[in-house]
């Protein structure tokens, strides 16, 4: 007695066991073809809509983020003017060192992206 293992990777087995199917029944293999093609689409489908996802999660996050900003400079300007001082201060300091954060991040993610490319 003899046992044999036999593995594959994908979503198709080899010809030779695709033949094995389609003689134990006529278009058995058609359909295991067109199982795996269908599959093949809904996959790729998914993949879309999940960076259609990533794509606005990213915008919203872009748009809340410089809103906070905008904000923070203006409630830390009506603070100034309203002579409280420290709290005008840090509302302010806050709010600029968030727009220098951002730039200088981006500039340092460019930085490193080019170093290993």
């Amino acid at each position: 007695m003899t046992l044999q293992a036999v593995e594959y990777q994908g979503p198709l087995p080899p010809p030779q066991m695709l033949q094995g199917y389609e003689d134990i029944e006529k278009g058995l293999a058609s359909r295991i073809v067109a199982m795996a093609e269908k599959d093949q689409q809904k996959a790729f489908e998914h993949r879309e809509k999940v960076l259609k996802f990533q794509g606005r999660d990213s915008l919203l996050g872009a748009i809340f983020s410089f809103l906070t900003v905008i904000v923070t400079l203006v409630v830390g300007t009506i603070l100034l003017l309203n002579n409280k001082d420290v709290g005008g201060l840090v509302a302010l300091i806050t709010g600029v060192g968030t727009i220098i954060k951002l730039f200088l991040g981006d500039r340092n993610k460019k930085d490193d992206s080019e170093k290993h490319s």
